[in-house]
């Protein structure tokens, strides 16, 4: 524990990702995507707040990009696709596949690290029951 409190499980789980679902390590030299189906959306498993940041290894700092994009959460204006689905790309540029609001712009050719909160998470959360998909290397 650190600092003058820690978060209990009914308060808050993290989810830290160094690896694509094949368990290489995240490169920005490549594209990932994350689909949620649409009943398993992050929105759909918080009564609170969700958010992913991406940040850069070694350091754990966020990643300057043009956009001065830096994570995605509830109030992101992430769009959905036609299913519900909602897919975030984390790359260097964004692809045509994955609609612009919902990319995460990576360090080219350098590692990173993605962190995902839920605040207040629902039992299926607490119980295990439900993980952040697989990131899926696109390139």
């Amino acid at each position: 524990m650190l600092g003058i409190w820690a978060n209990t499980n009914d308060e808050v789980i993290y989810f830290f990702t160094t690896q694509d679902g094949d368990g290489a390590t995240l490169n920005g030299s490549h594209d990932y995507i994350r689909e949620f189906p649409a009943a398993s959306r992050p929105d759909a498993v918080v009564d609170a707040y969700w958010s992913v940041i991406l940040v850069d290894v070694p350091n754990y700092r966020v990643v300057p990009n043009p956009k001065n994009r830096f994570h995605f959460n509830n109030y992101s204006g992430l769009k959905a696709g036609a299913d519900g689905s909602l897919r975030i790309l984390f790359a260097r540029a964004p692809r045509p596949d994955v609609p612009e609001s919902n990319w995460l712009p990576a360090p080219e050719g350098k590692p990173f690290f993605l962190n995902m909160r839920t605040y207040v998470p629902k039992e299926t959360v607490k119980k295990s029951e439900w993980f952040p998909p697989a990131l899926k290397r696109v390139n």
